[in-house]
């Protein structure tokens, strides 16, 4: 008959060597360069996030002081509208706010009253991170003029 083969038993087979020296210097420097890269890239976003944050926060503050200039010239003004051109600051914020007369109707039935409508167009602007930036808030008034 054949030969057979005959295979040890598992206890007698070589054991793999294993390394334990540890870490070379080449993987070390690797791991260090990517984490470091890794660390770059996570402060690049995080700044974003901080530039982003502060921009919506100036366009929030923006918003309040153009819906605080609007109450306040309604309540000067109330219904003394004319046209005309206004400019100041509020804080970091400059503002102009302007006042067109877009058309005035007679009163059907009273010839001696008209109705104006008054175009208000009031523009916020400041600047940020050494960029000008703005919104500009739009509304109609109107108001019974005596002719």
């Amino acid at each position: 008959m054949g030969q057979e083969r005959v295979v040890p038993p598992a206890f007698c087979l070589p054991k793999p060597q294993r390394r334990t020296r540890g870490f070379t210097l080449l993987e070390v420097l690797v791991s260090l360069a990517l984490m470091s890269l890794l660390a770059a890239v996570l402060l690049q976003v995080m700044t974003l996030g901080l530039r982003a944050q502060r921009a919506g926060q100036m366009r929030i503050q923006a918003l309040e002081v153009a819906g605080n200039l609007l109450q306040e010239f309604t309540r000067e003004e109330g219904m003394r509208l004319s046209a005309g051109r206004r400019t100041g600051s509020r804080g970091p914020f400059v503002y102009e706010l302007v006042v067109e007369l877009q058309y005035a109707l007679p009163l059907e039935g009273r010839p001696e009253i008209q109705v104006a409508c008054y175009l208000v167009r009031l523009t916020v602007s400041w600047e940020e991170q050494g960029r000008p930036r703005s919104l500009a808030l739009t509304t109609l008034r109107t108001q019974a003029q005596r002719g």
